[in-house]
């Protein structure tokens, strides 16, 4: 629900559109956790310039993918 301050920087407006989990890896277990790192891809919808620029056929839309990686914890 938020957007991460890497993907915002790269236009007016980033929208996340959806991911792709590409690999999920175990780093370890315990009796507590399990600490998993997952990789992917996070697809947005990148818009350049305000609504009213792209109304006057100045601004732009294009969609983007990035790749992540990201380490979680999930309870045991």
């Amino acid at each position: 629900m938020e957007t991460l301050q890497e993907l915002d920087e790269l236009s007016t407006h980033t929208t996340f559109d959806k991911h792709h989990v590409g690999d999920v890896r175990v780093v370890s277990i315990d009796d507590e956790f399990i600490d998993l790192v997952v990789r992917g891809t996070v697809y947005v919808e990148l818009q350049y310039g305000s609504s009213s620029v792209l109304g006057n056929d100045m601004g732009a839309i294009m969609s983007d993918s990035h790749p992540y990686t990201a380490r979680t914890k999930l309870k045991a």
